[in-house]
């Protein structure tokens, strides 16, 4: 049998009242919610739930009988358990070798476990002392999974913070960079179209590096995916919007959604999943959204807007709850009408109508909003998750 990193076994199992009863009396484990229907319900678990132990056995079926396979002795495990099992759930293993240590003949598998609605029931990483019989196998074309020659995984330290910030080249990101910049953050800025402003940063600032990226094309998503692939990101920051434009409501037709979703809504989504991975190698991340005050108060004429901007904020928030548990954090900035070149179309008058509206008498500055954005990345608001910070001079 071989194994090499990389190398991925899957199993499904169906848990049953007989498996819990039969695993109540070899464990000796008779707490009346495994084994009393009418207690369970009263404990408001609505079904018998099953042993946290019995889920986690099979982590040792796999071990033992696939992935190392026969001969494999389990030498170590780190588990998390995220959700409890019930009566009928259909519990689904995945499991993947992350690392070989040759020089001790050790293996690292990572085994996770979803139900039936896909949601984790525990997170596990294993440590197998392997089999003689087990030859460790190096693909050469898995270039970027390797293996290691020490035992001990090693743990990442991160001497620079550096965020990762998408649309870094409109009035919004271009102050969010130059406020990361000169608090001595590195800075992986994606731009959309123009990069001169970032050029001339570049000229002052050696900590930062500007990729183009096209949202919406698959090659340039790619390309930005292994770009962070490279590096041990600390924040990301996402200032990308579409260009806003009105639409009459009658008007309303696929295209106008088509040109805020197309595709934007989920490589944004991919870009920060690349970020979440080695946010969780290194146990702590920050994620920060720019949303908009028309969530709070809209406006007519821009509800494809205002759905896409609460799609993302919607993503933000529960992104918040699902990695809570790594230390990473997810916040918005609901900004205020900015100055930007999102509104250059707008008359002088119209900007004075809208600054007059504002209990602060004017519209928002870039840099009003990047001062926030710096806040919710630094140790500051560290207790800040889940939320929308409002920045639109006291509009309520």
């Amino acid at each position: 049998m071989n194994i090499f990193v990389g190398k991925k076994y899957y199993l499904k199992k169906k848990i049953t009242k007989k498996d819990i009863k039969i695993f109540s009396n070899l464990s000796g484990d008779k707490n009346p919610i495994h084994i009393n229907q009418s207690y369970a319900k009263k404990m408001g678990f609505g079904k018998i739930v099953a042993h946290g132990m019995l889920s986690e056995s099979f982590i040792s079926a796999i071990i033992g009988n696939f992935l190392p396979g026969p001969g494999s002795l389990w030498a170590e495990k780190k588990i998390k358990f995220l959700k409890i099992v019930r009566e009928a759930d259909i519990i689904n293993l995945e499991s993947e070798v992350v690392e070989i240590h040759s020089a001790n003949n050790l293996a690292v598998v990572d085994i996770k476990a979803y139900n039936q609605f896909r949601e984790l029931v525990f997170d596990s990483t294993n440590k197998i002392i392997l089999s003689k019989n087990i030859k460790i196998k190096h693909n050469k074309d898995q270039k970027n999974l390797k293996t290691s020659k020490n035992f001990q995984k090693k743990k990442i330290r991160i001497k620079k913070n550096l965020v990762v910030i998408i649309g870094a080249s409109g009035g919004i990101g271009i102050e969010v960079t130059k406020k990361f910049l000169k608090k001595n953050f590195n800075v992986i800025a994606f731009y959309g179209s123009d990069n001169s402003e970032l050029k001339k940063l570049k000229k002052n600032f050696k900590n930062l590096n500007y990729y183009k990226l096209n949202i919406k094309s698959k090659k340039s998503v790619d390309n930005s995916l292994s770009t962070i692939n490279q590096i041990y990101p600390t924040h990301i920051v996402n200032c990308y919007t579409p260009k806003i434009y009105p639409i009459d409501f009658e008007k309303i037709s696929n295209k106008d959604f088509d040109h805020y979703f197309e595709k934007s809504l989920f490589n944004i989504f991919k870009i920060i999943k690349e970020c979440v991975k080695k946010f969780k190698l290194i146990n702590h991340g920050n994620i920060i959204d720019i949303s908009s005050v028309f969530l709070k108060l809209p406006e007519q004429n821009l509800l494809p807007y205002i759905t896409f901007k609460g799609s993302m904020s919607a993503m933000i928030k529960s992104l918040s709850v699902e990695l809570a548990s790594h230390n990473i954090r997810a916040n918005s900035v609901m900004a205020g009408v900015t100055d930007t070149q999102q509104i250059s179309d707008m008359s002088n008058k119209q900007k004075l109508l809208l600054a007059a509206k504002t209990p602060l008498q004017r519209i928002a500055k870039p840099s009003d909003v990047a001062n926030v954005v710096y806040f919710l990345s630094s140790n500051d608001s560290d207790f800040i998750t889940g939320s929308s910070i409002d920045v639109n001079g006291g509009i309520v």
